[in-house]
């Protein structure tokens, strides 16, 4: 069924390539010439056409393509009025999608669902969904039928991983292949999905990593990466507070050091919207150090070109630390040590790239750049005594709530 977030509008060759995602979030438009034509736009910019029909007494929503698929707009409405009229006549439009796909396996329905599914996702996201699916997924139940695997599958595919110790790279498995199934039901591909009933006491438990590092820690951890390729990325991340997929991607073209200023592209960003952060002088310098002419400011050899997870370094400085050490919680040890220094918890939400509450948005269109600024240039001081062994001076001052 159609989101909360629709709308009716005429569609027009040029409206369907320009009708934005509502507040950041997947929106669906309905065609006022053609009642059940819409037109899905989500927050990456990905469009689809599709029609909304009832079926018996059930309401159905059958895609009919990426907007690049069709030559024009009129060929799409063409049709999705060929479609309807299927529907107004008792049939299902669905029937030929299920007839086509009936007796493919597995991997079929994962192809489809990374061609039609996927390219609406931030990049990050579909590197990241697209690996569990070709190394894990595909592997383990691709030449199967969707309907021949079973709870039993599922648990043993979860165990799998926590047998090879990275219980939340299962949890991570079993987010994508649950979603895979979720959208082969929506779709009316299948009406088998084995995930829902699997039970959530065999996911590994996640409250665990909500670490938040003592100073004692935090020198640790520098201690036990200095040298490492991964300093410079751990440090960034503990002066910016950034997510680990947002510094590991930075390009040089996002950084401004003249405004000494770091914007995440909106396709970069968790809430699809460009995100500044202001760079500390500890953050400048470290950025300064390993300017480069253009590209990545982690290059690597990868398909992306940038620094994949620091997985291996991770589990490294774990060993050498004697506790977890995960990126994340860089970033949670940042936010609670603004708290500490009495940040205004707005001011912390817009550092860690946080959407405001509608409200919020709506009434309040201050960005709080200088006051983000301040705060993290106060927190880079105290960070920079911290890892020195310091203890902490008069001038830090805490930042006090508006």
């Amino acid at each position: 069924m159609l989101q909360k977030r629709d709308r009716r509008i005429t569609f027009t060759a040029r409206n369907v390539s320009t009708l934005p995602a509502l507040g950041g979030r997947r929106t669906d438009y309905r065609d006022a010439l053609t009642p059940g034509f819409t037109l899905r736009v989500s927050p990456t910019g990905a469009r689809s056409f599709a029609i909304v029909y009832r079926h018996g007494a059930r309401v159905r929503r059958l895609t009919l393509g990426d907007l690049d698929a069709f030559r024009d707009l009129a060929q799409a409405r063409e049709l999705a009025r060929a479609k309807l009229r299927q529907a107004a006549h008792g049939d299902d439009p669905q029937d030929a999608k299920r007839a086509a796909v009936r007796g493919k396996t597995f991997a079929d329905l994962c192809a489809r669902f990374q061609a039609e599914v996927i390219p609406s996702f931030r990049p990050a996201t579909r590197v990241g969904w697209s690996r569990y699916l070709e190394r894990e997924i595909v592997p383990a139940f691709g030449p199967r039928k969707p309907e021949e695997i079973s709870r039993a599958d599922v648990r043993a595919f979860v165990r799998e991983f926590q047998r090879r110790g990275s219980p939340i790279s299962g949890n991570r498995a079993y987010e994508v292949l649950r979603r895979v199934f979720r959208w082969a039901v929506e779709e009316e591909i299948t009406s088998h999905n084995p995930c829902p009933l699997v039970t959530t006491n065999l996911l590994a438990n996640e409250a665990e990593r909500e670490a938040v590092f003592t100073d004692e820690q935090l020198r640790a951890v520098f201690t036990a990466a200095e040298g490492m390729t991964v300093e410079p990325f751990f440090r960034l991340i503990a002066y910016t507070a950034a997510r680990s997929g947002e510094v590991r991607s930075a390009q040089w073209s996002e950084i401004d050091f003249d405004q000494k200023l770091w914007t995440i592209p909106g396709e970069k960003a968790k809430n699809g919207k460009a995100h500044p952060i202001p760079l500390s002088s500890g953050a400048v310098a470290l950025l300064t150090a390993r300017r480069t002419v253009a590209g990545p400011v982690f290059p690597a050899d990868s398909a992306e070109g940038y620094m994949q997870k620091p997985n291996r370094a991770a589990q490294r400085l774990s060993k050498a630390t004697g506790f977890p050490v995960r990126p994340h919680d860089l970033r949670r040890t940042v936010a609670t040590r603004l708290a500490e220094m009495k940040i205004a918890p707005i001011v912390i939400e817009l550092i860690l790239g946080h959407e405001l509450p509608e409200l919020q948005r709506t009434y309040n269109v201050y960005g709080y750049l200088p006051e983000m600024r301040a705060a993290l240039e106060a927190w880079a001081v105290r960070l920079d005594r911290i890892l020195s062994g310091q203890s902490q001076g008069a001038d830090v001052v805490p930042m006090v709530r508006p």
